[in-house]
């Protein structure tokens, strides 16, 4: 086919010409090999460096922390020695806060103490009350006076009202020449 073009030519319109494709330049990414080979390399340089100083930096951690242990032993001790004083200082607090007026009940104890019982400790403890006593009796009735004791206790207003029970705990007798004593212990709980 033959084609006539009678315009000018610089009012044709120009044809397309199929030019084949161009190879991709594969020297451009020849040189891009050795570059990554080098990044890689230097990136296995700077972490084993940085393993090698987090390894020196744990080691010295290690002596300071072994070193540290009779430091740590004495603060455990101190904390366990705190506790303790804490749990006591509580154990008063809770006395204190409850505002048992103590003086008045040893007073009632005091009133209240038949002839021939003694005591022999008193040991208070949050929530309840400990008491050791003896008796000694000549008529040989150690064991209702330390009734009559337990039920004047009980009967007397300004003892009892701060407490919820009043029970005899363990017994035991003895005999010193030719009297027997009892002795006895009495125990108590704080009303909440």
């Amino acid at each position: 086919m033959i084609e006539i073009n009678l315009l000018p030519d610089e009012l044709r319109v120009a044809k397309k010409q199929n030019k084949p494709a161009a190879a991709p330049d594969l020297r451009r990414f020849l040189y891009l090999i050795p570059v990554i080979m080098l990044l890689t390399v230097i990136l296995h340089i700077y972490l084993a460096v940085l393993s090698i100083g987090k390894n020196n930096l744990l080691q010295a951690l290690t002596k300071k922390w072994e070193a540290a242990v009779p430091q740590r032993r004495e603060l455990d001790d101190f904390n366990q020695k705190y506790a303790l004083m804490f749990e006591n200082i509580e154990a008063i607090r809770s006395l204190g806060g409850k505002r048992v007026e103590w003086a008045q009940k040893l007073d009632a104890l005091s009133r209240n103490l038949p002839a021939g019982t003694w005591f022999k400790g008193l040991l208070l403890k949050p929530g309840n009350f400990t008491i050791e006593g003896s008796v000694i009796s000549l008529q040989k009735e150690e064991m209702n006076q330390v009734k009559a004791f337990i039920e004047s206790l009980k009967e007397d207003e300004a003892f009892a009202q701060d407490f919820d029970n009043l029970e005899l705990g363990s017994v035991e007798r003895r005999a010193l020449g030719n009297y027997d004593i009892i002795d006895f212990m009495l125990t108590g709980k704080l009303k909440p």
